[in-house]
């Protein structure tokens, strides 16, 4: 670790401006915290410096393990600690990393010269690393710095991670007042009261503050205090001799200080070496076990193999005297069929006209070496070119019949996948109508069956209720038969007729509902039907449509294999007609 950046403010509001302006800083210089975090680090920072005025913010360039360097915050200071009575301060440095405040900080408590740090303790390690139970059980966002601040001081008070070096004066002063030797020689024992940066909570040093001692000391071999008689008679060798084997022990004290940490290194390296040898072991050794699982494969496959070519073998030698006494009575020619007449007689042709061109080489030779006369090569010349025109044109011919019928096969296929796609379509399209249909005619159905549930259940209401007040009135009369007559029979042809009125109304309402649904239905009956004729017609014209363009590309091909026919006969009569222009030269 490096030495901050820079100064940081000491009071409140610097202190906040400087949090400020580092943490909103962009680009390469900015700190890796993410944006949603950072004011909840300032506010951790602003309110631990509140709480521990000793404890400064600052910036400084962290280095991980792995040899990374990082731009981080940190808090550099004391923190206060309470043993046997006395407060005592403790230098420690706390790292806020990137992953902060979702991770834990990193702690370090940081001893100065005159300071060495306990060991073994059960929260320090001997680099200084701090690690109490609430960093291990940080919790995001209820854990902050000022809890960890409480919690470090006290832990710290219960096992003090840092006692004083003691140092001896190599050249006492004898001093007439044994009072004052023996607070001198406390204050110069006292690790924290002479460390002038880590001073004591009281920010004065006082003879009554004792330094840690978490383990004995042997006594020094000279006495720092005494009677001043003792101190004037005793002999200046002696004081020599004292002085030198201070000295010595101190050169020793530093020298083995240093191997030790020498030493701490090394064997941090070797035991670093060891795990990556370890690692590479078991890696070797992964490897070899898949090594030796693929050999055991390669074996297993060549066995297979060699049982699978031992039997070929004998297989070979079983059946190699039956297979040449079968062939000795073998035509040759007749070890191959062809498909059919066409293909036999371009096999034939095309072994003729090869025949031809050995024998015209042949005769070439024999022209060279004057074994035949020049009338006679010229005459067997002419008759074997004749042949092999007939040849080559009949090839031609067969060759052109054999295109036509592949492009007639294709025609036909192309035309039956056309045809059978067409009925495929039009039966889907039959039966989504029908289907259609018979959902159209079930749902008319149940409407017009709904429709009819309500009319009757209407008209039995009200039915009902014209019952229901006839009997009423009919009963109110009959109480007011002896009192109003008159208005009785009144009140009875109203009711009636009302009755009647309220009937014939329903009646009409449910009639005209019926028509209406029935005239719905026929309305949707029609309406799919045809939607489903216009279905059937489209397809129709698109099947129609596409037999006619496969009919026509189908005449188009086979014109143009016509055609084609017609400029290779064409062909071939020119050229028969300059062969025999030549032959007759």
């Amino acid at each position: 670790m490096v030495p901050p950046a820079g100064p940081t403010p000491a009071n409140p509001q610097l202190i906040q401006q400087f949090l400020s302006s580092v943490l909103s800083q962009r680009g390469p210089s900015s700190l890796p915290y993410s944006e949603d975090t950072k004011w909840h680090i300032r506010n951790h920072l602003v309110s631990l410096t509140t709480a521990y005025p000793s404890l400064d913010p600052k910036t400084a360039t962290f280095t991980h393990n792995d040899g990374r360097s990082v731009n981080l915050l940190q808090a550099e200071g004391t923190v206060p600690m309470l043993f046997h009575g006395v407060t005592y301060n403790i230098p420690v440095i706390i790292w806020l990393m990137e992953s902060y405040p979702r991770q834990p900080p990193v702690v370090y408590v940081n001893p100065t010269r005159d300071m060495i740090i306990k060991r073994p303790h059960e929260h320090v390690n001997p680099s200084g690393l701090v690690s109490i139970p609430y960093l291990h059980n940080w919790v995001y966002p209820s854990s902050n710095l000022v809890e960890l601040a409480k919690n470090l001081s006290a832990v710290f008070g219960q096992d003090p991670p840092l006692f004083s070096q003691r140092r001896p004066n190599p050249n006492p002063n004898p001093n007439p007042n044994p009072n004052l030797g023996h607070s001198s020689s406390a204050i110069s024992n006292s690790g924290y009261s002479s460390y002038s940066g880590y001073s004591g909570s009281s920010g004065s040093v006082t003879p009554a503050r004792p330094a840690i001692p978490p383990r004995a000391y042997p006594p020094s071999p000279y006495g720092s205090s005494g009677s001043f008689s003792r101190v004037q008679t005793e002999d200046p060798n002696e004081v020599f001799k004292r002085n030198a084997i201070s000295k010595l022990v101190e050169i020793v004290h530093g020298d083995v200080a240093g191997l030790r940490k020498t030493r701490e290194a090394e064997m941090e390296g070797l035991f670093n070496a060891q795990a990556e040898l370890r690692q590479r072991s078991e890696h070797l050794n992964k490897g070899l076990k898949e090594m030796g699982d693929e050999k055991e494969g390669l074996e297993q496959q060549l066995q297979m193999v060699l049982m699978n070519s031992e039997v070929l073998e004998g297989w070979l030698r079983e059946n190699e005297g039956k297979a040449r006494g079968r062939l000795k009575g073998v035509d040759v020619d007749d070890a191959f069929e062809c498909v059919d007449v066409l293909s036999k007689q371009m096999l034939d042709c095309t072994a003729s006209d090869l025949a031809i061109e050995d024998v015209v080489y042949s005769l070439d030779k024999a022209l060279q070496d004057g074994a035949i006369p020049i009338d006679e090569y010229l005459k067997n010349v002419r008759s074997l070119s004749r042949k092999q025109f007939y040849d080559r044109a009949t090839a031609a011919k067969v060759r052109a019949t054999q295109m036509q019928s592949q492009v007639a096969n294709r025609a036909v296929g192309m035309q039956s996948q056309v045809a059978n796609r067409a009925v495929g379509m039009q039966s889907q399209v039959a039966n989504r109508a029908v289907g259609m249909q018979s959902q159209v005619a079930n749902r008319a159905v149940g409407m017009q069956s709904q429709v009819a549930n309500r009319a009757v259940g209407m008209q039995s209401q009200v039915a009902n209720r014209a019952v229901g007040m006839q009997s009423q009135v009919a009963n109110r009369a009959v109480g007011m038969q002896s009192q109003v007559a008159n208005r009785a029979v009144g009140m009875q042809s109203q009711v009636a007729n009302r009755a009647v009125g309220m009937q014939s109304q329903v009646a009409n309402r449910a009639v005209g509902m019926q028509s209406q649904v029935a005239n719905r239905a026929v309305g949707m009956q029609s309406q799919v039907a045809n939607r489903a004729v216009g279905m059937q017609s489209q397809v129709a014209n698109r099947a129609v449509g596409m037999q006619s363009q496969v009919a026509n590309r189908a005449v188009g091909m086979q014109s143009q294999v016509a055609n084609k026919d017609v400029e290779m006969q064409s062909q071939v009569a020119n050229m028969a007609s300059r062969l025999s222009h030549y032959v007759s030269s």
